[in-house]
């Protein structure tokens, strides 16, 4: 996530946008503005913009969602325990995220003022029809959506500045938006988008040139249904567990209709096929791409897991390997990162599917009494012989991502509805890349087999497996259903950061009595027994 792992940095603001709009984070700060001389100014977008600067201004928003995105593969995986990023010659990729406390680094609106800037220019363009200033509204709601839900999932309850003051430097501060607010905004953006700008747009973006990863999604008409699956996603972060306190059925409901308007497959839960289906079908969604002249690679080379992803997975059978929990882990015997032993093993964990590679002893890292000897392999095209490297591809959402929210929704009906999210569950458990047995209704854990005791566990469980080192599902979803101090957190030391405060810089001007304010920085809380390779239940 760029907000938290990078802290907010500066370059999340308009240096990182193209020369056109450069100068634009410092509109509105009397006399520290700065001209820049090879981009536009300010006054021209507000009176005279051109076409080409809107399409410019709009075309570098393609990186900022990679970054975006890129932030939560490479930090929320870490403080959801699922692996780290960290070498002995730079041990605060490991401190800063297990002993902490962590100040919130800097808020970063540059990007978002410049959006709204942009958002308003369109209404004095002219050289372009309705249809393409439709489409680039379209565009633009939906990347301020995604700056507004990165800062929303780090902060949650503490809540997100939505409206900027004027005057920044001698205004009061601009005020803290509540959770709900925030998600409000959000879903107001994605859902003018899909409903009013997209629509209204032509067959293509004007000049716009969308990462190649996006073919088949990278249209007005096909970015509805991408913008459907986010609004799914995030109307399931948002959204109260059954059984917990604000539980409302009709959140649950939203993030179904907004699925059956995505581009899950099958679209219906009764729909075929029911198992089987392929590694691609599993995958398939836009992703991020990186070019190998790119400055701007995945930030995902030295990342290691500790291999709880393995002791944690299930059995397929029960004897085919002896042993408590399919078998001691000891099994893994290979030193030249080419094989598993184990062949009794969610696939998603061990096998060709798997997204760890085993290095061998000879590789392993130790840090602080943590020890690795597995690193990460692709997302999109998993290898046993080569580590994830700089320019694997990135999922933006894929369609097994889909499938199990669909299964969390029905989980979560008043009442429950067992039946229907085991279909779902068994889509992803019998594809080709977990090959795993199906499970049914009413679900029995099956000791013998690893399985969680419940079937919201085991949902979890899912979860993290298909979606590993990816969203960081683990620390989402554990505070979601109330669970984050059960994180499997390697040493009791280790702290779990659950949230993320307030700024410092804006607390020391707001005052520490601000909700989401700590002196000195948040503490983060004392996980629970879960230390060492322990299924989450």
């Amino acid at each position: 996530m760029t907000t938290i792992a990078q802290r907010y940095r500066v370059t999340r603001m308009i240096g990182s946008l193209a020369a056109a709009t450069a100068m634009l984070v410092m509109v509105g700060c009397k006399d520290l503005d700065v001209v820049n001389l090879n981009g536009a100014s300010a006054s021209s977008l507000e009176t005279a913009p051109t076409p080409a600067q809107l399409v410019t201004a709009a075309q570098s928003l393609v990186t900022q969602w990679r970054g975006i995105d890129a932030g939560h593969a490479s930090e929320l995986t870490k403080y959801g325990y699922e692996m780290w990023s960290f070498r002995a010659s730079e041990p605060r990729g490991l401190t800063n995220v297990v002993t902490g406390p962590i100040t919130g680094g800097n808020w970063s609106f540059g990007t978002i003022k410049n959006i709204n800037l942009f958002l308003a220019a369109i209404n004095n363009v002219t050289g372009m029809t309705d249809a393409e200033k439709a489409g680039l509204r379209g565009w633009l709601k939906m990347n301020l959506a995604i700056q507004y839900e990165d800062m929303a999932q780090a902060h949650d309850s503490f809540g997100v500045v939505l409206v900027l003051q004027a005057d920044p430097l001698n205004g009061a501060p601009a005020p803290i938006n509540t959770k709900a607010q925030v998600w409000t905004e959000i879903f107001r953006l994605m859902d003018e988008a899909y409903t009013t700008d997209l629509p209204a747009a032509g067959a293509t973006f004007p000049n716009l040139k969308i990462s190649a990863g996006f073919a088949g999604y990278n249209t007005p008409v096909t970015m509805r249904p991408l913008n459907r699956a986010l609004v799914a996603r995030w109307r399931n972060i948002v959204a109260v567990p059954f059984g917990r306190p604000g539980y409302n059925a009709a959140d649950w409901t939203a993030v179904q209709t907004a699925l059956g308007l995505s581009f899950i497959s099958p679209s219906t839960v009764a729909g075929a096929p029911t198992t089987g289906m392929t590694a691609a079908q599993m995958r398939a969604g836009p992703f991020h791409v990186y070019e190998a002249s790119s400055t701007n690679g995945l930030n995902s080379v030295d990342r290691f897991s500790v291999w709880r992803f393995g002791f944690e997975a299930q059995c397929k059978t029960t004897g085919a390997i002896p042993g408590a929990s399919c078998g001691a882990d000891s099994v893994l015997t290979s030193t030249t990162a080419v094989t598993y032993t184990p062949t009794n093993r969610d696939g998603r964990a061990f096998g060709a599917n798997a997204r760890v590679m085993y290095v061998g002893t000879a590789s392993a890292l130790n840090l602080f009494n943590v020890t690795s000897n597995a690193r990460q392999t692709d997302m999109l095209a998993p290898t046993q012989t080569a580590r994830i490297g700089t320019l694997a591809s990135l999922p933006v959402i894929r369609n097994e991502e889909l499938l199990l929210i669909r299964a969390e929704t029905y989980l979560n009906a008043n009442p429950p509805d067992c039946a229907n999210a085991i279909l779902d569950i068994n889509r992803v458990r019998t594809s080709a890349i977990a090959a795993m047995p199906a499970l049914t209704c009413p679900y029995v854990a099956v000791a013998a087999l690893n399985q969680p005791a419940t079937l919201e566990d085991e949902l979890l469980y899912e979860k993290r497996f298909s979606l590993w080192a990816e969203n960081g599902t683990v620390w989402l979803d554990m505070r979601h259903y109330g669970k984050a101090k059960l994180i499997p957190h390697w040493l009791p030391e280790f702290r779990i950061f659950d949230i993320f405060p307030i700024p410092a810089a804006e607390c020391d001007i707001r005052g520490y009595s601000t909700k989401g304010c700590f002196q000195g920085g948040y503490g983060g809380i004392q996980g629970g027994p879960n230390t060492k390779f322990q299924p989450l239940n």
